[in-house]
């Protein structure tokens, strides 16, 4: 892959100081602009509103400032990699309007991995548009496991954040294909049992990238997703020289 174009999306938005609008609030002293969006202001929706912008010809950021969700536009209908969560759903909705599409036109929802800030939003876009949801067969139960132990002890879910049904079920090697664009999908657990992470072109002026959206910034608690983390992080080393992987939290 070496001399292969490159572009690396990570799962955290960090520069973007100049694009927040409506902010209330600011860092909380000792935090940074990005600590604050998961700090101090983690629940503030108006310091959470970030303009959504346009990163490659097919790419675009329609998320709120504490988690990224990305849009990639294609011949046959939209693909939206990650949902956020409420109370910051509408706000990506919105997004997706504001940079000149159609949330009801988006065909399918590929999550990152199933943890609540990644996947809360799917239930209701689904609702929206009809899109598919994927993720792998192990994330799927993940989701499932940590929801069951939650109403087990009595806390939760709160409205919005349920878990959504069950759907489409992705594997190592799968190819999505909508329209005019192919996402190859991988397996590279750690941050969860079954993150899988994506592979698409991605377009600079008619220029073909090769993107890589990985599935996970850390490794869990414990010494399997630690273990399992790093066995990712050497696949892509091996298989993926040429990239770039930021590992952002």
């Amino acid at each position: 892959m070496r001399g292969t174009r490159i572009a690396t999306f990570a799962l955290a938005c960090l520069a973007t100081g100049a694009l927040i609008s409506a902010q209330t609030a600011g860092p909380a002293p000792g935090e940074s602009l990005s600590q604050s969006y998961r700090g101090s202001q983690a629940r503030n929706v108006e310091y959470q509103k970030i303009a959504p912008f346009k990163v490659m010809d097919n790419v675009y950021y329609v998320g709120p400032g504490t988690v990224s969700v990305w849009l990639v536009p294609t011949s046959a209908g939209l693909i939206l990699i990650d949902t956020a969560q409420e109370p910051y759903v509408d706000t990506v909705i919105d997004n997706i309007r504001k940079v000149g599409f159609d949330p009801k036109n988006i065909k399918y929802i590929l999550l990152t991995h199933g943890h609540l800030d990644h996947f809360g939003g799917a239930t209701k876009i689904k609702a929206l548009s009809g899109a598919r949801v994927a993720l792998t067969e192990t994330d799927w139960n993940f989701m499932a496991t940590q929801q069951a132990n939650q109403i087990k002890n009595g806390r939760g879910p709160k409205p919005g954040d349920e878990v959504p049904a069950k759907d489409m079920v992705i594997k190592e090697g799968d190819t999505i294909t909508l329209g005019d664009t192919k996402i190859k999908v991988y397996v590279l657990p750690g941050h969860t049992p079954g993150s899988p992470a994506y592979e698409f072109t991605a377009f600079d002026k008619g220029k073909g990238y090769k993107a890589f959206v990985f599935g996970g910034p850390g490794p869990r608690n414990g010494v399997e997703g630690g273990t399992e983390f790093l066995q990712s992080i050497e696949r892509l080393e091996k298989n993926f020289t040429d990239v770039q992987v930021a590992l952002n939290v």
